[in-house]
């Protein structure tokens, strides 16, 4: 018999055992079946569709543990740091107590070679200061940050090897066993269409707001964020993959009985066709360059195309059905039952615009319901402002409540909704705004509460990240006590690094400046129009720089790669420090 008949009779015997309809034309009869299951190439492409669905299984079982030992060494990291912390309150581990009082001098034993104040009091400790010196040098060339690659700004090492991970798995969850001889090409374009199902999960559960998976690993929107634009591209490559596999497949083997029309008229063919182009779509009108001229539209579009993309890929073969009701559902859950039902709430304030013309501070009175901490961020919308009434993300610049009684979004104009709400604030002063959230993660506040020297920088508006951050620490936490802070033996120093000094003035308030101030912060306000120049982060750094720094930067890209590199140079010479870095745009 001719090869073409053996494929077609294979694929229709898979199929059979799979309990779905075979795709590529007619089915040939039961009858026709033993004789040719006998060649070998019939049972190979059989042998091979099966393995694929028996094989995929095993892949979210793999990422669910993963995620698990993520979760682990999170909470390890918090157990840490809470001990950290006791020793700190305490007085141990170098750090002084607020009531012990220091030892007189005279009390002091005269130092023998016994006593000798140099070596280990631990039996090994010398031993763990060599693998600690080890690890942190280690740490700081995975926290270095390359500069841009091909115009685009590259992650730090770090998140490379955590990308080039991801992308690997799925390379070998996506050739493993599989030939590339031209008659098995099928069982190629089969295995990468269960590649794209088996991320879709993945993919909606990265892009959710609902904090259960930042509490449970401490990643931030960010770095979620960035995974899942990694498995978007995972799946847009695997769903091309699958797409010429097939076209591949109908060119060679089949053009003679099935012509293209015919072929791409067939009803399972058609849906993944339409699902594919969806995709192909959301993926172009995501890139960096669309999102930042076209904000509004690129959020319209990817709700809209994604929900073509599912319910054409329901209905193109069943194998994808269970992850396409997996990710359906996880939008719903995230979407509808927390983001609308449960963390958005309705607000009045008002709209005040700046002297520069440039930045607008929107001014929310929350309901004595709505809570948030240090450092959090929301999703805003005002539907007299926009006509498309799409949420936007902003950080809340004002303390927690008691400090802080009133939401205030620091926003700077650009495209879109930020330069309309300029217009609108220059027209009315009194908005009603949706809000939905509060969202954020402890980590960078962690960094900074368990470091003996605590450090933020900001770049322009990124203080609204850091000031929330830095008034947590100094002041909501421990009181206004500069002595008391003297005494804990803990540093603080903000670093705000803005374009113009009206900025600086009318951004913050002087009052805000001066209770850092008094609570023993060391405010540093650099303006770089009356300077004429950027400080020079890497020294600013390493003048306060000692074991146990804590750093935590906000602002444009390119400062935040400075400080990020000048932290990784001092991991590298076998300091202890920490950065959390948190992204100017989303």
């Amino acid at each position: 018999m001719a090869e073409i008949e053996i494929f077609r009779l294979a694929i229709a015997a898979a199929n059979k055992r799979l309990g779905s309809a075979t795709i590529s034309g007619p089915t040939p009869t039961d009858a026709d079946q033993p004789e040719e299951s006998r060649n070998p190439l019939f049972e190979e492409i059989v042998e091979g569709i099966l393995f694929s669905r028996w094989f995929m299984t095993t892949y979210n079982l793999l990422l669910l543990g993963i995620l698990v030992l993520v979760c682990v060494a999170h909470q390890f990291r918090l157990h840490l740091r809470k001990r950290q912390r006791h020793a700190r309150n305490n007085g141990e581990d170098g750090y002084s107590a607020p009531c012990r009082q220091p030892r007189p001098s005279s009390s002091r034993p005269p130092r023998t070679a016994e006593s000798d104040e140099t070596k280990p009091l631990l039996p090994g400790a010398e031993k763990r200061g060599i693998w600690n010196s080890i690890w942190l040098r280690i740490r700081g060339i995975l926290e270095y940050q390359p500069s841009q690659w091909w115009g685009y700004e590259s992650p730090p090492i770090s998140t490379c090897l955590l990308l080039l991970g991801y992308y690997g798995l799925n390379g070998f969850y996506g050739f493993y066993r599989v030939s590339l001889l031209p008659m098995k090409i099928f069982i190629v374009a089969d295995r990468m269409g269960c590649v794209f199902v088996i991320n879709l999960p993945l993919l909606y559960l990265m892009s959710a707001k609902n904090p259960s998976l930042k509490w449970l690993t401490g990643w931030s929107y960010e770095r979620l964020n960035i995974l899942h634009r990694a498995a978007g591209r995972v799946c847009i490559l695997a769903a091309c993959g699958h797409f010429a596999g097939f076209l591949w497949v109908q060119r060679t083997l089949l053009a003679d009985e099935w012509p293209l029309g015919k072929y791409l008229a067939i009803p399972g063919i058609a849906f993944g066709l339409v699902s594919w182009s969806s995709y192909i779509l959301l993926g172009l009108t995501s890139k960096e360059e669309f999102r930042a001229a076209f904000y509004e539209v690129f959020l319209f579009l990817h709700v809209l195309l994604q929900t073509i993309a599912l319910i054409f890929l329901f209905f193109h073969h069943p194998t994808a059905r269970p992850y396409v009701l997996a990710a359906v559902l996880i939008f719903l859950l995230d979407r509808i039952l927390y983001r609308i039902l449960y963390a958005s709430t309705r607000m009045t304030g008002n709209v005040t615009l700046y002297p520069d013309g440039e930045t607008v501070c929107v001014s929310l009175m929350p309901p004595p319901s709505f809570s948030w901490q240090s450092g959090d961020h929301v999703f805003l919308s005002i539907p007299q402002v926009a006509l498309l009434n799409h949420p936007h993300p902003f950080s809340i610049i004002t303390p927690p409540p008691p400090w802080g009684t009133r939401i205030d979004l620091l926003i700077r104009a650009r495209d879109g909704f930020s330069h309309q709400l300029t217009r609108a604030a220059s027209q009315h002063s009194e908005v009603s705004a949706i809000v939905d959230g509060p969202y954020g993660s402890d980590h960078a506040f962690e960094c900074l509460d368990s470091a003996p020297v605590a450090v933020a920088v900001a770049g322009g508006s990124g203080i609204a990240v850091v000031y929330p951050l830095i008034h947590g620490i100094a002041v909501q936490d421990r009181g206004s006590d500069p002595e008391m802070q003297r005494r804990m033996g803990k540093k603080m120093v903000l670093l705000w690094i803005v374009r113009a000094e009206d900025c600086s003035r009318t951004w913050l308030p002087v009052e805000a400046m001066n209770e850092l101030r008094m609570a023993g912060v060391e405010v540093l306000v650099h303006v770089t129009q009356t300077k004429g120049y950027r400080p020079d982060l890497k020294t600013m750094l390493g003048l306060v720089a000692k074991d146990g720094l804590g750093v935590v930067v906000c602002g444009p890209d390119s400062m935040v790669r400075d400080v990020r590199n000048a932290c990784a140079s001092m991991m590298r010479h076998g300091r202890s420090v920490e950065v959390v870095t948190e992204k100017f745009g989303w």
